[in-house]
């Protein structure tokens, strides 16, 4: 069934209240917030679905947000309230539920906020994704600059970058897949956390997407800039020559990537043709790439007849990290006790 509150309607009101932001809606003006989408549009886990946030105010109208200016949400959804899209990002609890809770806030130019929730109902006829890739390495930080020397007349070189960290490696997974008329149902399970996810596909026209790369490396730090050299002086009979500039700092290597997931994958014989709706993404992390060298310093600016002292040379930039190495996929076709994994 259609949600009672239709998109046109929305977009109608989106249009009549263009000329207002988000901060001029009052919480104390509104009943609740909800999310007003068509039910029968393709959506499933992961899948970008038409939606609007609106707010059902006390006079009657239900006015659109703007903007996520002040607007929230709990962690399974992440709502584009400019593109008016949403995408849901959790994992079922069963194969028997189709109920996705959500919750909704906006904080109002007064600090006041409202809290409501809703319940956005899944289809199953779109694309799935899991999002199991694992994180990047942290870059590392940038080299400080060098200074003029207090003692001697040149600048002091600077520092170098730090390198980059390794990207995580994606945590390996188990899949069970079957058929029972036009649905497929996907079982996987986290090898490392135990952590179980369900997917559920209805039709022939859709896919699960399993996103299981390894961690992009972190970038190496950029290196400090070279110090300035001390300009000539000639000062109490006492003749000094400009200094050279400093060295740049050498860029810090980038972080080689994380491992792919091994990903195992057992099929019913119930299921045909697999790559039709099972896609494993788990290569390897992509390298951190490399700092850049730092500037070299200026050299002092000599007196008159004076030689000009060199400008220190530019750092030589960081080395790029390696890539991970790719995850193996495993695919196996044997019969199982479907009602092991069909809670």
């Amino acid at each position: 069934m259609k949600r009672t509150h239709s998109l046109l309607f929305v977009a109608v009101l989106a249009a009549a209240f263009s000329s207002c932001g988000n901060r001029k809606f009052l919480t104390e003006d509104m009943s609740y917030l909800f999310l007003d989408y068509d039910s029968y549009a393709q959506n499933n886990i992961g899948t970008r679905v038409k939606g609007t946030v609106s707010a059902q105010m006390q006079t009657g109208e239900a006015l659109p947000l703007k903007n996520n200016q002040g607007f929230n949400s709990s962690d399974n959804i992440h709502v584009r309230v400019n593109d008016q899209e949403f995408s849901i990002y959790t994992t079922l609890t069963s194969f028997k539920t189709n109920r996705i809770p959500i919750t909704l806030m906006y904080t109002d130019k007064k600090n006041n906020t409202i809290t409501s929730n809703d319940t956005v109902y899944l289809n199953f006829t779109g694309n799935a994704e899991y999002f199991g890739a694992a994180e990047g390495g942290i870059g590392g930080t940038n080299g400080t600059d060098g200074g003029t020397s207090l003692l001697l007349r040149y600048g002091n070189d600077g520092n170098p970058g730090m390198d980059g960290q390794m990207g995580l490696n994606a945590n390996d997974l188990e899949i069970h897949v079957w058929r029972s008329k036009d649905t497929t149902f996907f079982y996987m399970q986290d090898v490392v956390t135990k952590s179980v996810s369900r997917f559920l596909i209805i039709g022939s026209n859709a896919q699960l997407f399993v996103d299981a790369y390894g961690g992009t490396g972190g970038s190496g730090g950029d290196g400090g800039k070279g110090g300035t050299g001390k300009n000539g002086e000639n000062a109490n009979n006492k003749v000094k020559l400009p200094g050279a500039g400093g060295r740049g700092g050498q860029g810090g290597r980038g972080g080689t990537g994380g491992k792919g997931a091994n990903v195992t994958v057992t099929l019913h014989p119930s299921v045909t043709e697999v790559e039709k709706v099972l896609v494993i993404y788990n290569a390897g992390g992509n390298g951190g790439s490399g700092g850049k060298g730092g500037a070299g310093g200026k050299a002092g600016t000599p007196l008159a007849g004076q030689s000009a002292a060199a400008d220190g040379p530019k750092g030589a930039d960081g080395f790029s990290g390696t890539p991970g190495i790719n995850g193996q996929t495993i695919m196996l076709t044997q019969e199982f006790d479907i009602t092991q994994y069909n809670k």
